[in-house]
């Protein structure tokens, strides 16, 4: 673990904290502060590498879509750049209008577990099974 207080050519300086975790992972961190006294800068990186010590590293943090939002996404990304056929495109805009959006559609995309999923299989029971369920989990009948 150190702190290291550099002076930088345009002002401030460069405070790099290096802290090697209990399970063996090294972090780095730098941080330019705007202040003209090097103890200022040693004292602030202390106190940060103890805050890291304490309450461990900083978690990031990521915004993530509902299936509404990411559904046009999805058929612009994935369906058109792919070139798909205009029917295949059409059967996925129907499938996310007709029945993912009005049951899933304000869940977050992580939120969408596989109990979800098999609710919205029930909810769909008195369709066709080929409604339900993909090509590649059909149950195929031997001769």
């Amino acid at each position: 673990m150190s702190v290291v207080v550099r002076r930088r050519k345009h002002g401030g300086r460069q405070v790099d904290i290096r802290l090697r975790l209990a399970d063996g992972t090294q972090y780095r961190e730098r941080r330019v502060l705007k202040t003209a006294s090097m103890s200022t800068a040693q004292r602030w990186g202390l106190e940060r590498e103890r805050y890291l010590l304490v309450n461990g590293l900083p978690q990031p943090t990521k915004e993530v879509p509902t299936l509404a939002e990411f559904a046009p996404r999805f058929m612009d990304g994935h369906a058109r750049a792919n070139r798909q056929k205009p029917s295949g495109i059409a059967a996925k805009e129907t499938i996310l209008n007709r029945h993912l959006i009005p049951m899933l559609g304000d869940k977050k995309l992580d939120a969408i577990t596989n109990e979800s999923v098999q609710q919205l299989k029930f909810a769909l029971q008195a369709k066709s099974a080929k409604t339900t369920m993909p090509k590649s989990k059909k149950l195929v009948a031997k001769d």
